[in-house]
């Protein structure tokens, strides 16, 4: 049916076949209407994730100190005091990805002949994986899946932030036997959910269609729909699919094919950069040195990448971001959201243990709660229905007045939050723990005199480093980031003093804690700085060398074992490095 205009706050529901429209008892708070979604609402640049829940679509006009200033089509707010905003995400083109062609996807497990493609078709074979880090950028994926020996099953890994270990994937198996096929999905409790059956088919292949939203999806097997089971938020770490030959019988995995590949979003589907736990993490520590002038802002890029700093100054177009000693132009369509971090708490406690609710006006209390086509969310005190449109009101937004074609949504209470209002909540600073600096060139670290944990990483612009390589040389790890002050102070007599030894016997390698390489090359070009760099994008091995604080400084000697370790930085510490170095080193051999 539809509702009438009935020029007050009375929603009136005309049914299909009525005579006249009857009100609705505001006391049905478990009322929901749906309207299907149109291609005649335009997508707005921008969705403003506001401190009430509220989201509103429309286009940033500016950022400065006190304020961002907004556009919108349905409200009359123009702009919001920044400790009223969790995030601004930024609408990307809606688009597709079709066939094995795209950019990303990888043999993941195995080689080319356990894992290929050929003529479009991806082959696998027992022993074989093939996947993409992050192809899963819309709501709906389809394919169709081809077992050449009449039976065999296949392990899907949904919504996986690694594509080797995938543990905190979504876990779906596509099973064949003969003439029937099924479908089972393990929980987070380890169980499994299997999907109606389909039977007597008269083809080895199976035309499959997994469609998602929030918290739930829905698979069809040549046009019907065979499951519909709930998604965990604690499965979905990314956004990379893994395709696997599966064993569920303890046999080995069968040959299978999968062809017609195909991704897709609806208009309104917003696709959140999957950030992990560990980097959200150290984004959000806040070290000694920059308490007095913490970061403000993390720019989000679609493919997980975090840069904190500060907001300078932002339109449509892009964004002036300062990030450690850098202030660089980055254009909006690199940019997938933008956070704004709240101060760090005054007693330096986990926020964890302390969630922030989300600021709420206790003298306005909503009367409907709307989804729009456009992806905004509104919670407003409705004043009266129009023929064509709802007019309201919240104290954040003002009046607001909601065309009917825009409208997706109408409940008379409210709704859960979604996982992007979750994702952009929350952003609380805290404090980083004190490190023990060493007074006695690393006596107190539990490394030293072992031997030091072994590593390989990539090196800035190309090939590897590899720890176990470097057996018979001394090795210097100086942990550090761009945006560090202390490091960058540092640096240049590192770089100095380590230039009087042999590069043949001492290595010195600085190691990048998880910044994306284009920043740091152009750091170390802006400053003409000459080091071996190696990218420790996850910071796995600043955790293996137990850095708590950069600067970090570990020795290494020819037997492989730690030898010396120093946090921060102060006077006089590179010369305690040589020291060090000259000692390993042993005396300089004499000419006879």
């Amino acid at each position: 049916g539809t509702f009438e205009g009935s020029g007050d706050a009375t929603l009136r529901w005309l049914a299909v076949g009525g005579l006249s429209p009857t009100a609705i008892n505001t006391e049905h708070k478990d009322l929901e209407i749906r309207r299907q979604h149109t291609a005649t609402v335009v997508q707005q640049p921008a969705l403003f994730f506001l401190g009430d829940d509220n989201v509103l679509a429309g286009e940033l006009r500016g950022i400065n100190a006190d304020e961002i200033q907004i556009s919108s089509q349905v409200a009359e707010v123009k702009a919001v005091k920044n400790e009223s905003l969790h995030a601004i995400h930024f609408n990307a083109p809606k688009t597709t990805a079709t066939g094995f062609s795209e950019p990303g996807w990888q043999v993941v497990k195995g080689t080319d002949r356990e894992a290929r493609v050929k003529d479009g078709t991806l082959v696998l074979n027992d022993g074989g994986a093939f996947g993409h880090p992050s192809i899963m950028f819309g709501d709906e994926i389809s394919f169709t899946l081809t077992m050449p020996g009449a039976w065999g099953a296949l392990a899907v890994e949904l919504f996986t932030g690694d594509l080797e270990s995938h543990s905190r994937s979504t876990r779906l198996h596509l099973i064949y036997s003969g003439a029937d096929f099924w479908a089972v999905m393990e929980d987070t409790e380890n169980n499994s959910r299997s999907s109606e059956q389909l039977r007597n088919l008269t083809r080895k292949d199976v035309n499959l269609r997994l469609v998602f939203d929030e918290s739930s999806m829905l698979l069809f097997a040549n046009d019907m729909m065979v499951m519909s089971a709930p998604l965990s938020q604690e499965k979905r770490d990314g956004a990379g699919i893994v395709f696997t030959p599966s064993n569920m019988w303890g046999s080995p995995g069968r040959d299978v094919q999968i062809s017609n590949f195909k991704v897709k979003a609806r208009p309104d589907f917003l696709q959140v950069p999957a950030i992990t736990a560990e980097a959200r993490h150290q984004a959000l520590l806040v070290p000694r040195f920059r308490r007095e002038n913490p970061p403000t802002h993390a720019l989000m890029a679609p493919n997980g990448d975090l840069l904190r700093g500060r907001i300078e100054e932002a339109n449509g177009k892009s964004i002036r971001f300062q990030s450690g000693a850098d202030n660089v132009e980055i254009p909006i369509d690199r940019v997938a959201a933008s956070v704004w971090l709240k101060k760090p708490l005054k007693d330096g406690k986990d926020s964890k243990d302390k969630p922030i609710a989300p600021a709420v006006l206790p003298y306005f209390q909503p009367t409907h709660w709307m989804v729009l086509q456009d992806g905004s969310r509104l919670a407003l005190k409705i004043e009266r229905f129009e023929r064509d449109a709802i007019v309201g009101s919240s104290p954040l937004l003002g009046a607001c007045r909601i065309p009917s074609a825009n409208l997706a949504q109408l409940r008379l209470s409210a709704m859960p939050a979604t996982t992007a209002m979750t994702s952009y909540r929350n952003w609380q600073l805290e404090y980083a723990p004190e490190p023990v600096l060493p007074e006695t060139g690393g006596e107190s670290s539990p490394l030293l005199h072992k031997p030091a944990p072994t590593f390989s990483l990539p090196l800035l612009g190309g090939a590897q480093f590899s720890l176990d390589s470097e057996k018979g040389h001394v090795v210097v790890l100086d942990f550090w980031a761009t945006w560090c002050g202390p490091c960058v102070a540092s640096m240049p007599e590192n770089l100095k003093v380590m230039s009087q030894f042999d590069p043949g016997q001492v290595k010195f390698v600085g190691v990048n804690q998880g910044e994306p390489e284009p920043q740091v090359a152009k750091f170390l070009q802006t400053r003409g700085w000459q080091m071996l760099v190696a990218m420790d994008a996850q910071q796995s091995v600043g955790r293996l060398y137990n850095v708590e604080s950069i600067p970090h400084q570990v020795i290494i000697g020819p037997d492989g074992k730690v030898e010396w370790v120093n946090s921060g930085f102060s006077p006089g510490a590179s010369e305690k490095m040589v020291a060090v170095i000259k000692r390993l080193l042993g005396p300089p051999a004499t000419v006879q």
